[in-house]
């Protein structure tokens, strides 16, 4: 029988998941401007309703997720991202939208004031139109572009790739439109002795504990880090694997490790978190605007051009 999450569980997630990507109770306060007592007592129940199980290990440095909390992780976005999708076809049904398209974004898109005020500009121009946001992995969009799941994404993939006609669906057509080449750098801890080098080589992280891309959730970034470090005849030793690249600064904010993630979260990264771009490394990837253009894609394709209008100038208005 499938257990099903109560309302409880529900309540306490995004808590569970701001603590897990900030890596403290301090940064996750500040993330959802609530007190750092009131989330530990969330955390705190949520255990209860999990059975008693911990899914933290409370440090000196922070909060260090547990094999149940890893768990835990894995699947807290997709069942919050379930209970949304339910609540807004509920809200559109009872307040008579007209239609309705669902968003999947990159992590870094949140954070730039441009893309999201391009969408808020486009729910006042068509307030009849309900917009649901998903953040998903670009692996994750991928999969639900092509099964219908989303409308549009923003997605990551490699420059040369023809993101538009890689996804295959019996149905559906895609179009694309670059917006930005995000090149990679690598996260350290400021206490960290490379830190403090004008400049590197991959060869000098020798044995350092490496963090990496999920290859469960973004097998292709995983791919295409590590062929980009082998081209350089560096052999990372991977030591974690992360499934975003704010938890790849979290766990390089405890000094647990280095990784490569986006120069676009630079502005964003946690205090303690220093970047270096080592001299014989060269890695990006393409941030593309990807959406439905199929008979039935003619609200995605409204937004999308409504949006392809507004983030013309999306590349040099990134907040870095």
């Amino acid at each position: 029988m499938t257990t099903r999450p109560t309302a409880a569980i529900l309540r306490h997630l995004p808590y569970f998941l701001a603590v897990a990507e900030a890596g403290s109770l301090l940064a996750a306060a500040g993330r959802l401007n609530t007190a750092q007592s009131a989330i530990s007592r969330r955390i705190r129940l949520l255990e209860q309703e999990l059975g008693g199980t911990p899914l933290f290990a409370r440090e000196a440095r922070g909060m260090r997720l547990l094999p149940a909390g890893a768990a835990l992780l894995e699947e807290a976005q997709a069942i919050l991202d379930a209970a949304g999708r339910a609540h807004a076809r509920i809200q559109a049904i009872s307040g008579g939208t007209v239609g309705s398209i669902t968003v999947g974004f990159a992590e870094i898109v949140t954070r730039q004031p441009g893309m999201l005020g391009a969408l808020e500009a486009f729910g006042t121009a068509h307030p009849d139109i309900a917009v649901q946001l998903r953040p998903l992995v670009s692996e994750e969009q991928r999969a639900e572009l092509e099964s219908g799941g989303i409308d549009i994404g923003f997605l990551y993939h490699a420059p040369e790739e023809d993101v538009a006609a890689a996804l295959t669906s019996p149905r559906l057509r895609f179009a694309a439109r670059p917006l930005m080449l995000d090149p990679y750098l690598l996260a350290i801890h400021t206490d960290h002795p490379l830190a403090g080098r004008k400049s590197i080589r991959l060869a000098d992280l020798g044995q350092e504990p490496i963090i990496w891309a999920s290859h469960k959730k973004n097998p292709r970034l995983y791919d295409r880090l590590l062929a980009a470090c082998e081209r350089r005849g560096y052999a990372p030793r991977i030591v974690m694997e992360t499934p975003t690249s704010d938890v790849t600064m979290a766990v390089v904010n405890r000094a647990m490790g280095i990784g490569f993630v986006p120069a676009s979260l630079r502005g964003h990264a946690p205090p303690d978190v220093a970047f270096i771009q080592p001299v014989d490394f060269d890695m990006a990837m393409q941030l593309s605007l990807v959406w439905r253009t199929d008979p039935d894609g003619e609200l995605p394709g409204r937004l999308a051009r409504f949006l392809d209008d507004k983030l013309s100038n999306f590349a040099n208005t990134m907040v870095q």
